[in-house]
């Protein structure tokens, strides 16, 4: 039971930073769209 516990609570820090890598991967998108909108106009 308390081995279980252990491991879980290791692989949470690593759940969260893929979460946080998934928001920068989203933002990063969004930045790109902005860009590539300001060129086509440029």
């Amino acid at each position: 039971m308390n081995n279980e516990v252990k491991k879980k609570r290791k692989q949470w820090p690593l759940v969260e930073q893929i979460a946080d890598d998934m928001k920068r991967i989203a933002d990063g998108m969004k930045q790109n769209k902005k860009r590539q909108k300001t060129n086509l106009h440029g």
